[in-house]
């Protein structure tokens, strides 16, 4: 691509834990970094909170390897491990809602 138009770098924190409801917490910020510094920056949070960081889930570099050429999307997966365990206590199937989820792309405007 030669010319993009102006990209504005997103994420999303998408925290699903619905204790039986069907509902979706969403927020989205604005991030003036790249789409690798923003995760970069999240992760290194999630560490340093001492939250558990399992992945980074690189979706545009998958999509790369089946010959599509997506914007740069990628899912931080981690979870407190406090709330893992007092949500599971209460209600099991929580768990399927878990781990925790943010997604940071990039989005053309």
């Amino acid at each position: 691509r030669i010319h993009r138009p102006m990209r504005f770098f997103l994420f999303a924190f998408v925290i699903s834990v619905t204790l039986g409801l069907d509902a979706q917490n969403m927020t989205i910020y604005r991030s003036s970094r790249s789409v690798d510094e923003t995760v970069n920056r999240i992760v290194e949070i999630i560490k340093n909170k001492k939250l558990a960081y399992f992945e980074t889930v690189e979706h545009d570099k998958v999509a790369l390897e089946y010959g599509v050429d997506i914007p740069p999307t990628r899912m931080i997966l981690f979870e407190d491990p406090n709330l893992m365990i007092e949500l599971i206590s209460c209600r099991q199937t929580t768990a399927l809602d878990l781990p925790m989820k943010i997604l940071v792309w990039e989005e053309n405007e």
